[in-house]
Protein backbone atom coordinates (compact mmCIF):
# COMPACT_ATOMS: atom_id res chain seq x y z
CA UNK A 1 0.00 0.00 0.00
CA UNK A 2 1.38 3.40 -0.84
CA UNK A 3 2.67 5.68 2.40
CA UNK A 4 0.31 8.44 1.18
CA UNK A 5 -2.82 5.74 1.05
CA UNK A 6 -1.48 4.21 4.78
CA UNK A 7 -1.24 8.09 5.72
CA UNK A 8 -4.91 9.23 5.23
CA UNK A 9 -6.05 5.60 6.47
CA UNK A 10 -4.06 6.60 10.04
CA UNK A 11 -5.54 10.39 9.68
CA UNK A 12 -9.12 8.49 8.73
CA UNK A 13 -8.71 5.93 12.07
CA UNK A 14 -7.82 9.08 13.89
CA UNK A 15 -11.15 11.04 13.48
CA UNK A 16 -12.87 7.78 14.15
CA UNK A 17 -11.64 7.69 17.17
CA UNK A 18 -12.23 11.44 18.18
CA UNK A 19 -15.97 11.36 16.57
CA UNK A 20 -16.48 8.07 18.57
CA UNK A 21 -15.08 9.86 21.79
CA UNK A 22 -16.98 12.59 21.69
CA UNK A 23 -20.25 10.92 20.61
CA UNK A 24 -20.03 8.94 23.80
CA UNK A 25 -19.38 12.66 26.00
CA UNK A 26 -22.28 14.04 24.38
CA UNK A 27 -24.21 10.71 24.60
CA UNK A 28 -23.47 10.35 28.49
CA UNK A 29 -22.92 13.47 29.98
CA UNK A 30 -23.33 16.31 27.56
CA UNK A 31 -26.01 17.83 28.22
CA UNK A 32 -25.31 18.68 32.30
CA UNK A 33 -23.94 21.33 31.64
CA UNK A 34 -25.15 23.83 28.28
CA UNK A 35 -21.33 25.06 27.64
CA UNK A 36 -19.86 21.92 27.49
CA UNK A 37 -22.50 19.89 25.60
CA UNK A 38 -22.10 22.75 23.13
CA UNK A 39 -19.03 22.87 22.80
CA UNK A 40 -18.09 19.34 22.24
CA UNK A 41 -20.48 19.16 19.58
CA UNK A 42 -19.14 22.34 18.22
CA UNK A 43 -15.40 20.37 18.31
CA UNK A 44 -17.34 17.51 16.70
CA UNK A 45 -18.73 19.39 14.26
CA UNK A 46 -16.17 21.87 13.38
CA UNK A 47 -13.47 19.20 12.86
CA UNK A 48 -15.50 17.44 10.41
CA UNK A 49 -16.26 21.02 8.76
CA UNK A 50 -12.44 21.65 8.71
CA UNK A 51 -11.58 18.11 7.12
CA UNK A 52 -14.36 18.56 4.47
CA UNK A 53 -12.88 22.07 3.03
CA UNK A 54 -9.52 20.61 3.04
CA UNK A 55 -11.27 17.54 1.12
CA UNK A 56 -13.44 20.12 -1.22
CA UNK A 57 -11.00 22.80 -1.95
CA UNK A 58 -7.60 21.14 -1.85
CA UNK A 59 -6.24 23.54 0.47
CA UNK A 60 -2.13 23.22 0.56
CA UNK A 61 -2.31 22.70 4.01
CA UNK A 62 -2.50 19.42 6.41
CA UNK A 63 -5.68 17.35 7.05
CA UNK A 64 -5.25 17.75 10.81
CA UNK A 65 -4.71 21.48 10.69
CA UNK A 66 -7.56 22.26 8.92
CA UNK A 67 -9.64 19.81 11.83
CA UNK A 68 -8.17 21.69 14.60
CA UNK A 69 -8.74 25.13 12.54
CA UNK A 70 -12.59 24.40 12.18
CA UNK A 71 -12.70 22.78 15.81
CA UNK A 72 -11.66 26.17 17.03
CA UNK A 73 -13.72 28.05 14.98
CA UNK A 74 -17.22 26.14 15.82
CA UNK A 75 -16.16 26.05 19.57
CA UNK A 76 -15.60 29.61 19.68
CA UNK A 77 -19.22 30.40 18.05
CA UNK A 78 -20.61 27.26 19.96
CA UNK A 79 -20.10 29.38 22.98
CA UNK A 80 -21.08 32.45 22.01
CA UNK A 81 -24.43 31.06 20.94
CA UNK A 82 -24.86 28.66 23.17
CA UNK A 83 -28.61 28.22 22.77
CA UNK A 84 -28.89 29.14 19.46
CA UNK A 85 -26.38 26.49 18.57
CA UNK A 86 -28.57 24.07 20.45
CA UNK A 87 -31.76 25.04 18.60
CA UNK A 88 -29.70 24.78 15.31
CA UNK A 89 -28.16 21.10 16.21
CA UNK A 90 -31.25 20.03 17.45
CA UNK A 91 -32.61 20.59 14.05
CA UNK A 92 -30.23 19.14 12.03
CA UNK A 93 -30.20 16.13 13.94
CA UNK A 94 -34.06 15.61 13.99
CA UNK A 95 -33.94 16.29 10.02
CA UNK A 96 -31.52 13.28 9.77
CA UNK A 97 -33.35 11.75 12.09
CA UNK A 98 -36.87 11.82 9.81
CA UNK A 99 -34.78 11.38 6.62
CA UNK A 100 -33.57 8.16 8.59
CA UNK A 101 -37.48 6.97 9.14
CA UNK A 102 -38.52 7.62 5.60
CA UNK A 103 -35.50 5.42 4.64
CA UNK A 104 -36.42 2.76 6.90
CA UNK A 105 -39.99 2.68 5.47
CA UNK A 106 -38.77 2.61 2.01
CA UNK A 107 -37.28 -0.68 3.04
CA UNK A 108 -40.98 -2.17 2.89
CA UNK A 109 -41.06 -1.45 -0.99
CA UNK A 110 -39.90 -4.32 -3.24
CA UNK A 111 -40.41 -1.90 -5.95
CA UNK A 112 -37.09 0.19 -5.56
CA UNK A 113 -33.92 -1.30 -7.03
CA UNK A 114 -31.47 0.00 -5.10
CA UNK A 115 -32.30 0.73 -1.23
CA UNK A 116 -30.61 4.05 0.15
CA UNK A 117 -27.94 3.46 2.73
CA UNK A 118 -28.91 4.81 6.20
CA UNK A 119 -27.93 7.77 7.65
CA UNK A 120 -25.35 6.48 10.12
CA UNK A 121 -23.90 4.70 6.89
CA UNK A 122 -23.94 7.23 4.59
CA UNK A 123 -21.88 9.67 6.60
CA UNK A 124 -19.08 6.67 7.86
CA UNK A 125 -18.87 6.03 3.96
CA UNK A 126 -18.26 9.84 2.81
CA UNK A 127 -15.53 9.90 5.69
CA UNK A 128 -13.73 6.41 4.97
CA UNK A 129 -11.00 6.45 2.55
CA UNK A 130 -11.01 4.13 -0.13
CA UNK A 131 -8.89 2.69 -2.87
CA UNK A 132 -8.18 5.49 -5.25
CA UNK A 133 -9.59 4.72 -9.40
CA UNK A 134 -6.17 3.96 -11.61
CA UNK A 135 -6.03 7.11 -12.82
CA UNK A 136 -5.26 8.81 -9.31
CA UNK A 137 -1.79 8.99 -8.18
CA UNK A 138 -1.87 6.40 -4.65
CA UNK A 139 1.40 9.13 -3.56
CA UNK A 140 -0.82 12.75 -3.66
CA UNK A 141 -2.45 12.37 -0.70
CA UNK A 142 -4.72 15.52 -1.46
CA UNK A 143 -5.92 13.81 -4.89
CA UNK A 144 -6.55 10.40 -2.68
CA UNK A 145 -9.17 12.21 -0.41
CA UNK A 146 -10.76 14.01 -3.12
CA UNK A 147 -11.23 10.86 -5.34
CA UNK A 148 -12.14 8.81 -1.97
CA UNK A 149 -14.65 11.46 -0.96
CA UNK A 150 -16.12 11.91 -4.71
CA UNK A 151 -16.47 8.25 -5.31
CA UNK A 152 -19.06 8.03 -1.66
CA UNK A 153 -20.25 10.95 -2.91
CA UNK A 154 -20.92 9.43 -6.59
CA UNK A 155 -22.89 6.72 -5.05
CA UNK A 156 -24.87 8.56 -2.93
CA UNK A 157 -25.73 10.96 -6.06
CA UNK A 158 -26.67 7.96 -7.99
CA UNK A 159 -28.80 5.99 -5.68
CA UNK A 160 -30.60 9.67 -4.82
CA UNK A 161 -31.31 9.44 -8.61
CA UNK A 162 -32.68 6.19 -9.02
CA UNK A 163 -35.26 6.52 -6.55
CA UNK A 164 -38.62 7.53 -7.60
CA UNK A 165 -39.73 11.18 -7.44
CA UNK A 166 -42.21 10.36 -4.26
CA UNK A 167 -39.47 9.42 -2.09
CA UNK A 168 -37.44 12.71 -3.31
CA UNK A 169 -40.77 14.54 -2.53
CA UNK A 170 -40.81 12.34 1.30
CA UNK A 171 -37.20 12.70 2.06
CA UNK A 172 -37.65 16.48 1.74
CA UNK A 173 -40.62 17.08 3.96
CA UNK A 174 -39.37 14.83 6.52
CA UNK A 175 -35.89 16.64 6.54
CA UNK A 176 -37.72 20.67 6.99
CA UNK A 177 -40.32 18.93 8.85
CA UNK A 178 -37.70 17.37 11.10
CA UNK A 179 -35.53 20.60 11.09
CA UNK A 180 -38.20 23.05 11.82
CA UNK A 181 -39.74 20.68 15.03
CA UNK A 182 -35.60 20.82 16.41
CA UNK A 183 -35.63 24.25 16.18
CA UNK A 184 -38.62 25.38 18.03
CA UNK A 185 -37.85 22.94 20.44
CA UNK A 186 -34.39 23.82 20.96
CA UNK A 187 -35.47 27.73 21.43
CA UNK A 188 -38.46 27.21 23.49
CA UNK A 189 -37.79 24.54 25.80
CA UNK A 190 -33.78 25.16 26.62
CA UNK A 191 -32.96 22.64 28.77
CA UNK A 192 -35.01 19.64 27.00
CA UNK A 193 -33.75 21.02 24.24
CA UNK A 194 -30.34 20.53 25.09
CA UNK A 195 -30.64 16.90 26.12
CA UNK A 196 -32.19 16.00 23.13
CA UNK A 197 -29.99 17.10 20.83
CA UNK A 198 -26.85 15.81 22.96
CA UNK A 199 -28.14 12.22 23.04
CA UNK A 200 -29.34 12.11 19.01
CA UNK A 201 -25.51 13.57 18.45
CA UNK A 202 -24.20 11.40 20.63
CA UNK A 203 -25.49 7.78 19.49
CA UNK A 204 -25.49 9.15 15.87
CA UNK A 205 -21.65 10.12 16.16
CA UNK A 206 -20.62 6.77 18.01
CA UNK A 207 -22.56 4.92 15.75
CA UNK A 208 -20.89 6.44 12.70
CA UNK A 209 -17.42 5.90 14.44
CA UNK A 210 -18.20 2.36 15.14
CA UNK A 211 -19.21 1.97 11.50
CA UNK A 212 -15.59 3.79 10.42
CA UNK A 213 -13.57 1.76 12.50
CA UNK A 214 -15.07 -1.86 11.45
CA UNK A 215 -14.46 -0.81 7.84
CA UNK A 216 -18.34 -1.61 7.45
CA UNK A 217 -19.19 0.70 4.46
CA UNK A 218 -18.92 -1.44 1.62
CA UNK A 219 -19.53 -4.53 3.38
CA UNK A 220 -22.64 -6.66 3.64
CA UNK A 221 -24.20 -6.92 7.35
CA UNK A 222 -26.84 -5.90 9.43
CA UNK A 223 -25.31 -1.52 9.14
CA UNK A 224 -26.95 -2.26 5.58
CA UNK A 225 -30.35 -2.30 6.67
CA UNK A 226 -32.24 1.42 7.48
CA UNK A 227 -34.09 -0.44 9.90
CA UNK A 228 -31.32 -1.90 12.05
CA UNK A 229 -30.21 1.34 12.16
CA UNK A 230 -32.82 3.61 13.32
CA UNK A 231 -33.38 0.70 16.05
CA UNK A 232 -29.96 0.89 16.88
CA UNK A 233 -30.13 4.94 16.69
CA UNK A 234 -32.98 5.08 18.80
CA UNK A 235 -32.22 2.89 21.35
CA UNK A 236 -28.55 4.37 22.10
CA UNK A 237 -30.28 7.84 22.28
CA UNK A 238 -32.95 6.66 24.47
CA UNK A 239 -30.37 5.31 26.58
CA UNK A 240 -28.05 8.54 26.84
CA UNK A 241 -31.14 10.59 27.60
CA UNK A 242 -32.38 8.52 30.62
CA UNK A 243 -28.74 8.36 31.82
CA UNK A 244 -29.17 12.11 31.55
CA UNK A 245 -31.80 13.26 33.09
CA UNK A 246 -30.98 10.81 36.01
CA UNK A 247 -27.98 12.57 36.54
CA UNK A 248 -30.09 15.56 36.60
CA UNK A 249 -32.48 14.46 38.77
CA UNK A 250 -29.65 12.92 40.84
CA UNK A 251 -28.38 16.98 41.53
CA UNK A 252 -31.11 18.88 42.08
CA UNK A 253 -31.78 16.65 44.87
CA UNK A 254 -30.70 18.49 47.97
CA UNK A 255 -28.03 16.55 50.21
CA UNK A 256 -29.52 16.34 53.79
Amino acid sequence: MPDALSSLLVESHAWFVITGACGALLLFMGGSVVRLGVALAGLALGSLGGWMLWVGLEIPVPGWLMMVVGALVALCLALLMARLVTAVLLGLVMAAYAVGLVLAWASFDPGLERHPPPVPLAMASLLSIEQPSEDVDPEDPMATMKASFDQGWSRLADTWAALPEPYHLAIGTAAVAGLLVGLGLGAVFANLGLVLMTSAWGSLLVLVAALGLASAPGQDGPWQSSIAMMVAWTAVSAAGWAIQWALQRRRSVPRP
